[in-house]
């Protein structure tokens, strides 16, 4: 059977080299398919690596109040209508944090706007909060200082930038410097540690201000979200509960949701998952598209090679010995393709990353190969078993 294989192989390898430019054209879809499937699952597993990183960073025992009720399985467009017309205030948060097991509540408002400094110019999230943001999201300032308690209570005209923000404007320092956030003049005190993140998920591109100063800028009197951090993680439920009937006596049950960072990680993470699948299913397509060019070509190739079956017929070889010739001929050419379509896929990968967060990972590259042997050996089967079944003397005969 080894020396059958043997056989087999050889002779496919020499009539796919006998055809080099209809083989290479027969294996480029294959490559499409793979390479496809590899960067688009790579893209899906690099934003929900990103944002399980970013949830991690903020802390297990962090919990969020948004407008609106929530819902974790969609309801995007409902949840961004409840931000613009949130009923949440400072008050609220105030009142979260005179909980029991609260160590600190913290409002935001945000807006995206232009900031500008002399002929450059960006579009960023701008957040507008109290002093207190940087230990409710455990985000140091690295350079500079953060603003101040009677800054915040005066609406002063501060601002603290996120790393990538500064690097855009400035090929300096940015602090002490003046920006331009909207129509108003802001003076930078602070520079913000790297975060991390990428594209639209970059958050070391906000731009956070006085949550006084930001009312007065956005034209906003209530905030969007609350943060919280609970002291006793194992009490978080408990907190989360109190916490919601402290809301109650000045909200209805309608207008908040209060949510733990680990509820939304398992929903985004879920939706992520089944994005990355979806996108793994559309590249496939493009490689069942390669199987049939591949059956196309394997059948073109038995009617130009019958009289060559019919010779290898008449001299010994049996129905087994054809059909594996043709099997491992479309075998070889869509293993092929996988294999170029996976270093394609790794360059491809790693020239997106650059732009935005990648992450190539070992079973995406197992199914796109395993896939593609798997469409040369389907598609395989009619052209092979057509060539085995030809009779030897009509094979002879055939022009």
């Amino acid at each position: 059977m080894l020396a059958l294989l043997r056989s087999s192989f050889k002779i496919a390898v020499d009539s796919l080299w006998v055809s080099k430019v209809r083989s290479v054209l027969t294996i480029l879809g294959i490559v499409i398919g793979v390479s496809a499937v590899i960067i688009l699952v790579s893209m899906g597993n690099g934003l929900r690596s990103m944002i399980n990183t970013q949830f991690m960073s903020l802390g297990a025992n962090l919990v969020m109040i948004l407008p609106g009720k929530v819902d974790l399985n969609g309801g995007g467009f409902q949840q961004f209508a409840a931000m613009a017309t949130s009923k949440l205030t400072t008050e609220d948060a105030k009142l979260v944090k005179s909980v029991t097991n609260v160590s600190e509540a913290v409002p935001f408002a945000a807006s995206y706007l232009p900031v500008k400094n002399m002929g450059e110019s960006v579009v960023v999230e701008v957040l507008g909060s109290d002093e207190n943001y940087t230990k409710v999201m455990n985000w140091p300032v690295s350079e500079g200082r953060n603003f101040t308690v009677s800054e915040v209570n005066a609406g002063k005209k501060v601002a603290v930038l996120g790393v990538t923000t500064a690097r855009n404007l400035f090929n300096e320092s940015a602090v002490g410097k003046t920006v331009l956030i909207g129509s108003e003049r802001f003076r930078v005190v602070g520079i913000l540690s790297q975060k991390g993140g990428s594209g639209e998920m970059d958050f070391d591109k906000r731009v956070f201000i006085p949550l006084s100063a930001a009312k007065v800028l956005f034209g906003k009197l209530n905030v969007q979200v609350i943060y919280f951090q609970v002291l006793d993680r194992s009490q978080i439920n408990t907190t989360v509960t109190q916490v919601k009937n402290a809301l109650l006596r000045h909200h209805k049950d309608d207008e908040f949701s209060v949510l733990q960072s680990g509820d939304l990680l398992k929903s985004v993470d879920s939706i992520l998952g089944a994005v990355t699948m979806a996108l793994a299913g559309i590249a496939a397509i493009s490689l069942m598209v390669g199987g049939i060019g591949i059956m196309n070509i394997m059948l073109v190739s038995v009617t130009e090679r019958t009289r060559e079956i019919g010779l290898r017929k008449a001299v010994g070889a049996s129905f087994t010995d054809i059909l594996w010739q043709f099997l491992i001929e479309a075998t070889v050419v869509s293993s092929l393709g996988g294999v170029v379509g996976i270093l394609l896929g790794f360059l491809g990968a790693f020239v997106i990353g650059r732009f935005i967060s990648t992450e190539v990972t070992a079973w995406s590259v197992l199914l796109a190969f395993s896939f593609s042997a798997l469409v040369g050996v389907v598609f395989g089967i009619l052209p092979a078993y057509k060539a085995a079944k030809l009779d030897p003397i009509e094979a002879l005969r055939y022009e």
